[in-house]
């Protein structure tokens, strides 16, 4: 009897340890998802009002576009752009993880407007300041639909980081559920990914460094020291 009631003892203690350890499980569980749900908030606060400062800025770019102020444009054009993509790689950090997909493709939608957006001043620009740049149009999906999407991306980094400011990258996801992209690719005829379109010459499937360079140094008015 005295054997029976110390397995008893045993259980009991064994099994007030687990329901103890289950408990402190998941407390630490709402925890830490609350302290996520914080952050999440927090950080699509600071995205949004990033992208309330970009558009502004592209209002006053615009209104400078009346008076022809080029060196004007031609700066803060260049600074956004490229703002623009210090923004996508700081969205894609801070959402890659999250499971708030709509908020994250909400998110997506914005960054897309608003690169859309300066593609076209860019055009304006172009035109009126006589700017030699050449912009690019980047069609991709994700790794998994699009294994070569990766490395074209890998390819246009390179040749941003070879003609600096004088090449205008613009990246777009065509699985985005957004009207204008969904324009874009029927204006182009977008029917593969990555499919990279320079100024008005379009590359399919994946395309090496040397060719698309070969094809950006055409556009120059002036000869680049890169080609």
């Amino acid at each position: 009897m005295v054997r029976i009631s110390i397995d008893k003892r045993r259980h009991l203690t064994a099994l007030l340890f687990t329901i103890l350890i289950f408990g402190i499980g998941i407390l630490l569980g709402f925890i830490l998802t609350d302290a996520r749900i914080s952050y999440v908030n927090d950080a699509t606060s600071q995205q949004k009002l990033e992208y309330d400062s970009i558009q502004l800025q592209y209002l006053y770019i615009s209104s400078l576009l009346k008076d022809e102020n080029c060196p004007a444009i031609t700066k803060a054009l260049e600074e956004n752009i490229n703002n623009l993509e210090n923004l996508r790689i700081k969205l894609e950090n801070f959402m890659s993880g999250s499971e708030n997909k709509i908020e994250y493709i909400n998110l997506k939608r914005e960054y897309t407007l608003a690169q859309l957006k300066y593609w076209l001043l860019s055009k304006q620009t172009k035109k009126l300041c006589k700017q030699d740049t050449v912009s690019v149009l980047f069609f991709y999906t994700n790794d998994a639909q699009c294994p070569d999407c990766s490395t074209q991306g890998t390819i246009l980094t390179y040749l941003k980081d070879t003609f600096k400011d004088k090449l205008l990258i613009f990246s777009l996801d065509s699985n985005l559920n957004e009207p204008m992209v969904s324009i874009l690719k029927e204006t182009y005829n977008i029917t593969k990914e990555p499919t990279t379109i320079i100024e008005n010459t379009k590359f399919e499937s994946l395309t090496t460094k040397e060719k698309l360079k070969e094809v950006i140094c055409t556009y120059y008015t002036t000869k680049d020291p890169n080609c």
